[in-house]
């Protein structure tokens, strides 16, 4: 006799009905473990509360803003710092190894895995942005998941995401600062370290030449001629 195979929608409902269970179970457990007296003594004081009331929200509030604000600050300049580090320097000298086109390229590299980190988040977000209906009504006219995906959804999701899209490439733009300048002189040997010599931009024509200040015995006339 052959066995009735379970429905989807059965399936679903007996698994999110078993998720329930084990978080209601876990819930149980910590509401039977925990020590309800010290909690209320150490979060729920009343005495306590007024007497730090008018400090919680000008000083313990602002101070959360501010560590916050600096935290994530500082934890995207450091990531980004570290990742054109890795890429730059430490992995040329770790490996033994330099990649052609100098300490740039690298250094480039780092810069694009951060990019495309923040990209692929926001073309997620806007891909998940395009209603449901509009997937469903390309189901209703025949069409398959991935000319429905190509036709309807990534242009609309594309319209979603220009404006992120814009402020991620001006971000770039700023970030370019950190990347080395800089050129390989012709023939030149990298160092023990494998990083190749670069020589400094020269000045531009008609820029102010360093003075030069002659030596004992040398001509004054001879000086000011150059």
């Amino acid at each position: 006799m052959p066995t009735r195979r379970m429905k989807r929608s059965t399936r679903r409902r007996l698994l999110r009905g078993v998720l329930y269970a084990v978080l209601v179970a876990a819930l149980a457990a910590v509401v039977l473990a925990a020590d309800w007296e010290a909690v209320a003594e150490n979060f729920f004081d009343a005495a306590i509360l007024a007497g730090t009331w008018p400090t919680i929200v000008t000083v313990a509030a602002k101070n959360t803003v501010l560590y916050t604000v600096v935290a994530f600050v500082g934890g995207l300049v450091v990531g980004l710092l570290l990742v054109i580090f890795a890429f730059a320097f430490a992995v040329p000298i770790a490996f033994d190894w330099q990649p052609p086109g100098g300490p740039a390229v690298p250094a480039l590299t780092g810069l694009v895995v951060v990019s495309a980190a923040y990209i692929a988040e926001t073309l997620r977000a806007g891909i998940q942005a395009v209603p449901k209906g509009q997937v469903e009504a390309a189901k209703s006219l025949g069409m398959n998941p991935l000319w429905s995906t190509v036709s309807i959804v990534l242009p609309q999701a594309l319209r979603i995401v220009i404006p992120p899209l814009t402020n991620e490439l001006v971000i770039i733009i700023k970030d370019t600062s950190l990347l080395p300048r800089g050129r390989r002189r012709r023939g030149a040997q990298p160092d023990r370290h494998g990083v190749p010599a670069v020589q400094p931009v020269p000045a531009p024509v008609g820029a102010a030449q360093p003075h030069h200040r002659p030596a004992a015995g040398e001509d004054w006339s001879a000086t000011c001629s150059r």
